[in-house]
């Protein structure tokens, strides 16, 4: 399975906030972002097509592996599993990094098959 690609990345190091587009394969995979630093919140808000998931988000109260999605007509819903996983470093074999993830390992986020639509585009934004 191919992973997701990641472009435009800009890590600003004194407010640690990640900006960046993703664009999830046509196969939606598990890919994750090594960025040098366990994110806080993470969002991804629909670029290419709005109305399919216009936002999904995670925030550090939230269980690993979940995520919220937002639809353009404004109805949330939490997905159980598959979503957005923070990454301290230390995990044993984490989903394969995106193309293009700023770093090769450490700590970042996995975004799972819940967090994303096949084929969609969408701004990434990570919040140290």
């Amino acid at each position: 399975m191919a992973v997701s690609t990641i472009t435009n990345v800009k890590v600003d190091e004194v407010s640690g906030i990640l900006t960046a587009k993703w664009t999830c394969d046509g196969t939606s995979t598990a890919s994750s972002v090594f960025c040098g630093f366990t994110p806080r919140m993470v969002t991804l808000h629909a670029a290419s097509t709005p109305g399919v998931t216009a936002l999904v988000w995670w925030n550090e109260n939230m269980t690993a592996g979940t995520n919220g999605v937002t639809t353009s007509a404004g109805v949330s819903t939490i997905n159980g599993s598959n979503g957005i996983t923070p990454l301290t470093g230390a995990e044993g074999a984490p989903a394969a990094a995106a193309t293009g993830s700023p770093l090769s390992a450490g700590p970042g986020f996995t975004i799972g098959t819940a967090a994303q639509t096949a084929s969609l585009v969408y701004i990434l934004t990570a919040y140290r």
